[in-house]
């Protein structure tokens, strides 16, 4: 059950903050001027812990207008910022050559075959994000020639990589998995996998739920906790080549 748009301005999206056995507290948030919210309860238990979501949607203001791809990198949200700068076009071909050895503009062109001034763009983006960096490694006639080489930022994409190439041998039609990764050390195929960090176990999306973390009670001052009735809450600029 959602209230109107008009309703909800006059309420505040409350959440009871319990902090661990001693010391606990409430808190409330205060929702967006004109936003819709969802009637259902969040419950904030263990301190930062387990804020869980309601399964109604949030329906922010600032969505009344179209959002822009850009926008997504203003977003407190890390699939927001990550889909505003690994979502751009091209990107994860030319992250597929990258992982498979390519360093220099025309290992790229060749074995992705877009438009150099397309490519241009892309690598320039990628070294704007910190994923590349770029190294001279010689001079040409018109230009200066550089590799392209994977970040700490960008090697941290491999699992990701690995798991979307795993999906789309699944799932975008294929008559069977083009190409498939071997594991050096142990010589088997490799199939992804994502377990818990605390207990092993495969995680499937019925076992997990977003829980509060640092970053929501960091968020932008309409989204802040404020004291209840109940207690107190505590690019760098582009360059060419092509």
């Amino acid at each position: 059950m959602h209230r109107s748009a008009s309703d909800a301005s006059a309420h505040d999206w409350r959440i009871a903050l319990s902090q661990r056995k001693t010391g606990g507290h409430a808190a409330e948030f205060a929702s967006p001027a004109g936003g819709d919210i969802a009637a259902s309860a969040l419950v904030v238990d263990s301190g930062l812990t387990a804020l869980r979501f309601s399964s109604e949607t949030l329906l922010d203001p600032r969505y009344s207008v179209p959002v822009k791809h850009a926008d997504l990198l203003e977003e407190n949200c890390a699939i927001a910022r990550s889909a505003g700068i690994v979502g751009e076009r091209w990107v994860w071909v030319i992250l597929r050559q990258a992982f498979n050895g390519a360093r220099r503009f025309e290992d790229f062109q060749r074995g992705i075959g877009v438009a150099r001034t397309v490519l241009t763009d892309r690598l320039n983006w990628l070294v704007d994000e910190a994923i590349f960096t770029r190294h001279r490694y010689g001079e040409h006639a018109v230009r200066e020639l550089h590799e392209y080489r994977l970040t700490a930022k960008g090697r941290a994409l491999f699992p990701v990589y690995v798991a979307l190439m795993q999906w789309g041998n699944q799932w975008t039609g294929l008559p069977a998995p083009p190409v498939d990764l071997l594991h050096k050390p142990c010589g088997h195929r490799v199939a992804v996998r994502v377990v818990c960090s605390e207990c092993g176990e495969d995680i499937r999306p019925p076992d997990t739920e977003p829980v509060v973390g640092r970053g929501l009670m960091m968020a932008e001052p309409a989204m802040r906790p404020r004291a209840s009735a109940k207690g107190s809450a505590g690019r760098a600029s582009r360059r060419s080549e092509g």
